[in-house]
């Protein structure tokens, strides 16, 4: 796209240069002339976790701003008398709210969707004039990269950045003239609806990919490979038919030995650190399948100790709690270590299963999630327990088609793995893209009031 014909040196750090007459300003001078046009949510103690509701007046923090949207997403709530006695952080739809926390002033504009909204202590209300400045290209603006590198680096934490109000109201933004912004808004709002409808639509791939990733391994632990061979009852009703040749086998006949994690009390938080050899191993490494994940480690005492709940190499490891049914196997890279009390371990009789096999099966075929899930009821939470294990039927072909069902999987998983990859590198382009379009329309880089589709053109 075509530039302006002047340019100037900008103040501002990481812009360089900007149309000549283009100016800068303080947010401050952005404001209403209202007393509450820029404020901060209430003092934590003024908002407890006590005043939360179930309904009544959303309450709108860091979860709630995402790309520069306000979206109502795990949204909590508190009463209209709380939200009554705290009105200076009320804020209603159209007006703009910016982050203090790490990620450092995220922007959006307030939607519609409550009349009106609270604020939470990370958060800061700005009510703009809207004579001096066109709403969508402030937070477009203050989500563009330049400004917030400046909020990063004058903010404050060593784990979590954090700025405050008196800093925000002092940041600078570039101020094109009014029509200028209005015609940037514009521009950028058409082409980010198209950019982020190009994702949805990937999006939506990506999800398609991996329902039929998890049908094609259930339908293979199931029927197996041969979509011709006989079929014959499994004598199991959530199993249905299976082919003639396999067996039916509770998981209990194909183990050598079978071990709960040890019970929480007798693995406290302060024997572990970094520092230590032996690792141990919860349901994240499960549920992420990357038995490097994790920091807890227990030291060569406390290991020997608990020498039952060892790791080896082939066992297989099953969720318990919360997320139950996950399950994978030890592979050969592993760190010597032990099972949480989440985790529990099933040494598989290789003379009957390959355990990647029965790994698979319990984790991947929809018939042991439907087991699972009406055997696993929890007074607190969905619990898995030995015998409910050791009871879980398998339809179970024989060793040699066990080789030749996960070779199979293998190889159609590395084929919708290189898929899955090039979409969300297409995806990673694209938000790259759009973040680029943003700092070069909103720092005059490229000058769109007077733009054609043809100048700008998005991939697929």
């Amino acid at each position: 796209m075509k530039r302006y014909n002047d340019y100037k040196i900008s103040s501002i750090p990481l812009v360089g240069e900007i149309p000549f007459h283009w100016n800068e300003i303080k947010l401050k001078n952005l404001t209403t002339n209202r007393s509450d046009n820029f404020v901060d949510g209430p003092f934590g103690s003024d908002l407890k976790t006590e005043h939360y509701t179930d309904s009544g007046i959303p309450i709108i923090q860091l979860n709630n701003l995402k790309d520069g949207e306000h979206i109502n997403k795990n949204t909590k709530y508190t009463s209209e008398d709380k939200a009554n006695k705290l009105k200076r952080s009320n804020i209603f739809p159209g007006d703009i709210v910016i982050t203090k926390m790490m990620p450092v002033a995220r922007a959006a504009i307030v939607n519609n969707e409550y009349d009106r909204y609270l604020i939470s202590s990370d958060c800061i209300k700005f009510l703009v004039d809207e004579e001096k400045i066109d709403k969508r290209f402030l937070v477009y603006a203050i989500n563009c990269n330049y400004f917030r590198s400046n909020a990063e680096s004058h903010s404050t934490g060593s784990t979590r950045l954090r700025t405050n109000l008196s800093l925000v109201k002092n940041f600078k933004v570039l101020y094109p003239p009014l029509q200028e912004q209005v015609a940037i808004a514009n521009f950028l709002n058409e082409k980010s609806v198209h950019i982020q409808t190009i994702i949805k639509h990937k999006k939506i791939l990506l999800e398609t990919l991996q329902k039929y990733r998890q049908s094609l391994i259930s339908e293979n632990v199931t029927r197996g490979l041969n979509p011709h061979a006989k079929m014959k009852d499994s004598g199991v009703e959530w199993i249905g038919p299976i082919p003639e040749h396999w067996e039916v086998k509770k998981i209990k006949y194909l183990l050598d030995d079978i071990r709960i994690g040890p019970f929480g009390s007798s693995l406290k938080l302060d024997e572990m650190n970094e520092s230590y050899q032996y690792k141990v191993y919860g349901q994240e490494n499960l549920i992420s399948n990357n038995f490097t994940l994790g920091h807890r480690f227990i030291s060569n005492e406390k290991y020997k100790k608990m020498i039952q709940y060892k790791v080896s190499q082939g066992d297989l490891l099953i969720s318990m709690m919360g997320t139950i049914g996950k399950s994978q196997v030890v592979p050969s890279t592993y760190t010597s270590g032990i099972i949480d009390s989440h985790l529990m371990k099933l040494k598989i009789k290789t003379n009957m299963a390959i355990p990647k096999y029965i790994s698979f099966v319990i984790d991947k075929s929809n018939y042991v999630e439907e087991f699972l899930r009406i055997n696993s009821k929890g007074s607190i939470m969905s619990g898995l327990n030995s015998k409910i294990v050791k009871s879980i039927s398998i339809a179970l072909p024989p060793l040699e088609e066990q080789k030749n069902i996960l070779e199979f999987i293998k190889n159609k998983s590395e084929e919708i793995e290189i898929a899955v990859n090039k979409i969300f590198n297409q995806i990673e382009v694209l938000q790259k893209y759009r973040q680029s379009l943003i700092y070069e329309a909103v720092t005059g880089k490229i000058d769109v009031r007077n733009y054609n589709e043809s100048d700008l053109e998005v991939k697929r």
